[in-house]
């Protein structure tokens, strides 16, 4: 179907301009710090996330499938199981992160969403959850 990547792009690029016209004005007011304003980074996120999104629609439209892989492609598409799996992950680390503090639920929540996500070999799930671990210590410690 041709017109799927089209039909992306104006929904993410129109709930980007929402976010940059709309949500980030009203949602972040102007404050006497020094440094950056406090709205530069939403916007150059969201204009990101919109630039990445036309890239994404343009290498589609540009590069057709044979008709046989999108077939195949279609056919194994993954079943809803895999939604259910990351949304109950996510469930369960956030209630890792009441219980068990920013750490240990961050950790948690990373390696149950790597489980999730098929990641079977112990190195990467290692890493994963000690990166997860990591990140979710500086969290405080960078004040976010």
């Amino acid at each position: 179907m041709r017109a799927a990547p089209v039909i992306e792009f104006a929904i993410v690029g129109g709930l980007c301009a929402v976010a940059y016209f709309v949500v980030i004005p009203a949602q972040i007011s102007a404050q006497g710090a020094v440094g950056l304003r406090a709205d530069v980074v939403p916007r150059v996120a969201v204009v990101a996330i919109a630039l990445f999104a036309l890239l994404h629609m343009v290498t589609r439209l540009a590069v057709a499938a044979p008709p046989a892989e999108t077939a195949a492609a279609e056919e194994t598409a993954p079943p809803w199981r895999y939604v259910a799996l990351l949304l109950a992950a996510i469930a369960a680390g956030y209630a890792g992160i009441i219980w068990f503090g920013l750490v240990a639920g961050g950790a948690l929540t990373v390696g149950l969403i790597t489980l999730a996500l098929g990641e079977r070999r112990p190195l990467p799930l290692t890493l994963h959850v000690l990166g997860g671990a990591a990140v979710a210590g500086l969290i405080p410690l960078l004040g976010l």
